[in-house]
């Protein structure tokens, strides 16, 4: 039986942080799921990418 709350947001983050920052965690269970991965390169000041792997 699946976890009924999978996601979830703290009560702090959701009123300090617009959005619902879930968006990075399922991406990686979609790319899990088909055995990919995702990569992330980040330099400081002046972004991140990030990458989705397939096989």
């Amino acid at each position: 039986m699946q976890d009924q709350h999978m996601y979830y947001r703290s009560e702090h983050s959701a009123v300090h942080i617009p959005g619902t920052g879930l968006g990075l965690a399922i991406v990686k269970d979609i790319a899990d799921f088909h055995g990919g991965q995702v990569e992330v390169s980040s330099r400081l000041n002046l972004g991140s990418a990030f990458s989705v792997v397939l096989p």
